[in-house]
């Protein structure tokens, strides 16, 4: 409600001849999307400037935009295929063996029906894109002072963007994609392993596979698991829910039957209010809404009940023709995973 008062305050300080300008380019772009979003980001827009903002914050703002822009483009014509993003060390060298476990893992990904997407870069990443070759690979580049040309596998391709800021190259990791892979890396690695972790754990993501994943004479995550285990779990930082957002393996077969079936029969979240809404590939039946029930109903519901939703009760819903369960959520985002692999395994 604050917020909301704060926006008609600042509203209110826009200029007539402003807001009459923000009115008639809306109008004109109209056709292409519905004229109150226009209004409101050429009105957020010009509150910025208002604000008499430095070179450095217009510099911010302009380039933000542009890259929004440029992400969008390149995204919007594949958001109906799953996507996998993975991650690991720029100084791989490609006779290391953990390059050739990244090459293995987006080649079968790829074979399955998943593009998939990393950060444009060196060792793992040229990897990564290596694999599925561009036409089924994305590429997230960061202009860096060193280590971040464009891997020859996605240098030319028309699925490659460029970032200033990592923040939104971050939003478009996560944003436009369905599963995450790490292999071994540094300090970038793990930042985007646990600010996955993260925003899973609260919610600010929808839940997804996340896959560890070394060469099978390494040590690499179990040497991190054991960190996590006495450091985190038994320290109580972290629910034995949290555990289960993860698995680790050193073999290509069993990371991509593990995203494949995260998706098998469940796919996908929202939420409305004090409910959750999981759409389903397939309907499932009375017994499994009953065996349901008995599994997760005090994991994620606070009165234990499963129901099926009518769609037609969802606004613009992109997906109007799967089954939707509904229940009262808990908040305990952890333990979502649970609920969907048994979804997965009664289907």
């Amino acid at each position: 409600m604050l917020v909301s008062k704060l926006n008609r305050l600042f509203q209110m300080l826009i200029p007539d001849t402003v807001t009459t300008a923000i009115h008639a380019l809306s109008d004109a772009l109209s056709t292409h999307t519905d004229s109150k979003d226009i209004d409101a980001a050429l009105s957020s827009l010009a509150k910025i400037w208002l604000t008499t903002p430095t070179t450095s914050d217009r510099k911010i703002a302009i380039t933000a935009l542009d890259e929004l822009y440029h992400s969008f483009k390149v995204f919007l014509p594949h958001r109906d295929s799953r996507k996998v993003c993975i991650f690991g060390s720029a100084r791989t060298p490609s006779d290391d063996p953990d390059y050739q476990l990244a090459k293995a893992v987006s080649t079968e990904l790829s074979r399955s029906g998943f593009f998939v997407i990393t950060g444009a870069g060196d060792g793992i990443m040229a990897a990564g894109n290596e694999g599925p070759g561009p036409d089924r690979s994305f590429g997230l580049n960061i202009d860096l002072p060193f280590e971040q040309e464009p891997n020859p596998f996605i240098k030319h391709s028309s699925k490659l963007v460029h970032y200033n800021y990592f923040f939104l190259r971050k939003l478009f990791f996560i944003k436009e994609s369905d599963a995450t892979i790490l292999c071994p890396g540094g300090f970038g690695t793990h930042d985007e392993g646990f600010e996955l972790l993260t925003l899973i754990q609260t919610g600010r993501c929808a839940p997804r596979p996340l896959v560890l994943m070394h060469e099978k004479n390494s040590c690499y995550w179990d040497s991190w698991l054991t960190f996590v285990k006495e450091e985190l779990l038994e320290r109580q930082l972290i629910s034995p829910d949290d555990m289960g957002l993860f698995v680790i393996t050193s073999d290509p077969h069993v990371a991509t039957k593990h995203i494949c079936h995260f998706y098998s029969g469940y796919h996908s979240i929202f939420y409305r209010e004090a409910h959750a809404f999981v759409r389903l590939n397939r309907e499932l039946s009375s017994h499994h809404l009953q065996t349901l029930t008995e599994t997760c109903g005090d994991a994620v519901t606070t009165d234990g009940i499963f129901n099926y939703y009518d769609q037609a009760c969802v606004d613009s819903d992109p997906f109007p023709n799967k089954p939707v369960l509904r229940f009262l959520f808990n908040k305990k985002y952890g333990s979502l995973n649970k609920l969907i692999h048994t979804i997965n395994n009664l289907n």
